[in-house]
């Protein structure tokens, strides 16, 4: 039998009947996705322009503010999985956190960006500072179980990749919209950037924690066999931050390696590099040597990780 025949009497994948999900569920995973996109580079797309070039902040301590949250949430993200999976309650093991993590998302990146007009430079680094990480907590957790969620809501491989595809694909208008918000802050109606980002950011709180609750009223929370074993077992409570806390270190490695190829596959220091220099360029017309050495440097990178994307 030559390779020509052989691949033609291959049988086609048939997912059953029951690992299929309906178009309600894609929908809140996918809704669910968009909240993610959106709660998690919002900051990103607003810090610069509103904290350096509205509020004349440091840029220095701009950096600090939107890597330092981000250093603490990469931590927590571990221990909230650890302690949703072993969670026990009549609304599931991910829900009640995914409830918890819209509504407190939404009710601080209010907060966040309403900080006082008047105030020091380090007064408001520390006010943003603060509330940036709870923000950043209560995106976890709303982020974390959602994830988790969707890795059990088939059995089926081809399912699941049907899934991720229309999550993917609907997360991509969240981030078109990203895109706009310096210049719906810029609209007429608002008579500066610091009151146009305050009423675009509630704006924009509403529409992450409504797409969040979506997902939670749309999506199904099943279990494959193996999860429904787990769940029988007496539930553990989360163990404490600390060198015996065996499964937060033990993820430690696994999420370097993670990070790592993330990086390398995608070239994503070169865009976000670009990201964070662009508005500089847009909004204030810098074009001194240092600047442009370092979008060229940018695209070098770029195009050295584009390598490794090859399988």
């Amino acid at each position: 039998m030559n390779s020509k025949t052989s691949f033609s009497s291959a049988k086609h994948h048939q997912t059953n009947p029951e690992d299929r999900l309906p178009i309600r569920d894609k929908a809140g995973y996918s809704s669910g996705g968009m909240a993610y996109t959106l709660m998690g580079n919002a900051i990103g797309n607003l810090g610069n322009v509103v904290l350096n070039i509205g509020m004349g902040m440091n840029p220095f301590l701009v950096g600090l503010l939107l890597a330092l949250p981000r250093a603490v949430d990469a931590l927590l993200d571990p221990l909230i999985g650890t302690w949703s999976d072993n969670f026990r309650s009549r609304w599931g093991r991910r829900k009640p956190f995914m409830v918890a993590g819209a509504l407190g998302a939404g009710v601080f990146f209010i907060v966040l960006w309403w900080m006082p007009a008047g105030g020091t430079e380090m007064g408001k680094f520390w006010y943003f500072l603060f509330f940036s990480t709870v923000f950043y907590l209560f995106m976890s957790l709303f982020a974390v179980p959602w994830g988790a969620i969707g890795l059990s809501m088939t059995a089926d491989y081809h399912e699941r990749t049907r899934l991720m595809a229309t999550y993917a694909f609907t997360s991509a208008g969240a981030a078109i919209l990203l895109s706009w918000l310096y210049a719906l802050i810029k609209l007429p109606c608002f008579p500066d950037t610091i009151t146009g980002t305050r009423w675009v950011s509630a704006g924009l709180a509403g529409l992450m924690t409504g797409l969040a609750l979506l997902s939670v009223w749309l999506c199904r929370e099943k279990q494959t066999a193996g999860q429904a074993k787990h769940a029988t077992e007496q539930s553990r409570p989360p163990r404490r931050l600390g060198p015996k806390s065996s499964p937060f270190w033990e993820t430690v490695p696994f999420s370097f390696l993670e990070v790592l190829s993330f990086l390398c596959a995608s070239g994503f220091l070169a865009s976000a590099v670009f990201r964070h220099i662009s508005p500089f360029i847009l909004f204030m017309g810098v074009t001194s040597r240092p600047l442009q050495s370092s979008l060229g440097g940018a695209g070098r990178y770029g195009r050295w990780a584009a390598s490794f994307s090859f399988p």
